[in-house]
C-alpha cells in the first residue's frame, strides 16, 4: 500500500544561511612554514552544533597541548643546576673532575661539557654568520675524482661561509687556502674529504640551513674534545662557569650527561651511617 504523499519518509530540516567560517588553529613547526591543524571541514550532519563544539573544544585542546610542548626549557621535574659552592678536590681516571658542595659530591665529565660548551659555541656563530677562519701560510693541494670536483665546485661558497675556503688549481686539482680556526692545519684536507662525505649524501645543503648547522656543529665539537688533555685547574673552573651559560648544562649535544650530584644523604646511606 502506497504511503499517503502528505507523510514524508526522512524530514529535512529547512537550509540556514551559512554562518561565519570556522577558525582554526594554526601549528608553526620550529624547521617549517605554518599547517593547519583542523584539515578540511567535516561535512553537515545531524546534531551539526553539538559535533562543532565538539570539534572547537578538541581543537582547543590540542592547541594548549601543541604550545606547552613547544617550550625549550628544562622539565619542570629537573632541579635548576647550580654550582655557587662547588669546590674543585681532585680527579678520578684522569678524566672526571670531583667537586664537593654543601649537598654533596658532584662528579663533572669533561670531554661532555666540553662538547656542550663547543657546540653552543659554534652553532651561535653559524646562526649569525660569525665564523673565524685562518688563512694557511702554505695552502695544502688536494686532488679529487670528477664527481667529487663538480660537488666541490658547486658547494664552494658553502664551504666558504663556515670557514673553509678552497680553490681551483687545475683539472680536479684544489688548493686549501683557509680553514675554521678551531681545526688544525695538519687535519684540512680529511676535514675537507668528511665535507664531501656528507654532501653526497645530502646531509647538509644550503637549502637547509638549521639542520646543515646543527650537525655540523656536533662534528666539530666532536672533533675538538676527541683526545684533548684534561683542563688545568684554572682552565677547569672556566670551563664549569661556560657550562653554565649554555641553554642545557645537564648534557652535550648526544644527550649523554654533563655531570651528576651525590647528595649527603645517598653518601650516607652507601655507608650505612643513616643507622647510627
Amino acid at each position: 500500500k502506497a504511503r499517503p504523499p502528505s507523510t514524508p519518509i526522512l524530514s529535512v530540516a529547512p537550509a540556514k544561511a551559512p554562518g561565519p567560517p570556522v577558525q582554526t588553529s594554526r601549528k608553526v613547526s620550529p624547521s617549517g612554514p605554518e599547517t593547519d591543524s583542523a584539515g578540511p571541514p567535516e561535512k553537515p550532519v545531524a546534531g551539526g552544533e553539538l559535533m562543532e563544539k565538539s570539534s572547537s573544544q578538541a581543537t582547543d585542546r590540542e592547541t594548549k597541548s601543541s604550545d606547552e610542548s613547544s617550550e625549550t626549557g628544562p622539565p619542570e621535574s629537573l632541579p635548576e643546576p647550580s654550582r655557587s659552592d662547588w669546590r674543585f678536590i681532585g680527579w678520578s681516571q684522569g678524566e672526571y673532575a670531583l667537586f664537593d658542595t654543601d649537598a654533596g659530591l658532584v662528579v663533572l665529565n669533561c670531554r661532555a661539557a666540553r662538547k656542550r660548551v663547543w657546540y653552543e659555541s659554534l652553532l651561535e656563530g653559524y646562526r649569525n654568520n660569525r665564523v673565524e677562519s685562518q688563512k694557511l701560510l702554505l695552502p695544502v693541494p688536494v686532488e679529487f675524482d670528477p664527481v667529487s670536483s663538480a660537488i666541490l665546485t658547486d658547494n664552494a661558497e658553502l664551504l666558504e661561509a663556515y670557514g673553509m675556503e678552497v680553490a681551483l688549481f687545475g683539472r680536479n686539482f684544489f688548493r686549501i687556502e683557509a680553514v675554521p680556526s678551531w681545526l688544525p692545519e695538519s687535519e684540512a684536507e680529511s676535514y675537507l674529504g668528511d665535507w664531501l662525505d656528507l654532501l653526497r649524501r645530502g646531509e647538509i645543503s644550503d637549502k637547509s640551513a638549521g639542520a646543515t648547522q646543527t650537525l655540523l656543529a656536533r662534528r666539530a665539537a666532536d672533533k675538538i674534545v676527541l683526545g684533548a688533555k684534561p683542563p688545568s685547574d684554572s682552565e677547569l673552573m672556566e670551563l664549569v662557569d661556560r657550562l653554565f651559560e649554555t641553554r642545557n648544562p645537564l648534557a652535550d649535544p648526544d644527550g649523554r650527561p654533563t655531570f651528576f650530584e651525590l647528595s649527603s644523604s645517598e653518601l650516607k646511606r652507601r655507608f650505612h651511617l643513616h643507622q647510627r
